[in-house]
This record gives C-alpha cells, structure tokens and sequence, in this order.
C-alpha cells in the first residue's frame, strides 16, 4: 500500500489485517519503489494523490514485467461511483 497519510494507512492496514491479509505500507513514491524492488506484491492498494502527484508510478509499474499480473488500486477521497471509483469519506 502507497499512502501518505499515516492515518489513512493505519486505518487500511488494521482493517486488510483483520480480514487475514499481510499488508506492507509505504508513506512515499521512492519508499514504494524500495520495496518494489524487494518484493513483488499481490496487489498494489495506491493513494490518487500520490498517483496524480507523482504520474509516473503508474507507468513504471506497468512497465516492469515483474508486476504484469499484479493488480492496482487506486484511492481517491473525491472518487464518485459513477466515475467508476469509490471514495473514502
């Protein structure tokens, strides 16, 4: 998970870690590609304002051949159902 507010991402890991899942955070773009370059995950949960911040996470992820079946979610507090997204209040 890539958020960048540790309450948000404290809120996140509690709850994916209760439903069993192992979660690894990183508060920044360079602490996500540190341990990109560690592991490969499942999945990759994203903060959007990192994602739009920082526009190049995207691309690198989908460009390294390590990461084509791992999935990317990504969160944004403005999302609205109808954009195809949902937010978080």
């Amino acid at each position: 998970m890539a958020e960048e507010d540790p309450l948000v991402a404290g809120a996140l890991s509690w709850l994916l870690r209760e439903q069993g899942y192992a979660v690894d955070s990183a508060g920044s773009r360079d602490d996500l590609f540190a341990r990109l370059a560690i592991r490969v995950p499942d999945l990759i949960l994203l903060d959007g304002d990192v994602a739009e911040r920082d526009g190049d996470i995207l691309e690198r992820v989908r460009g390294d051949q390590r990461f084509h079946d791992v999935r990317v979610i990504v969160t944004a507090p403005w999302a609205a159902i109808e954009d195809g997204g949902v937010g978080l209040p």
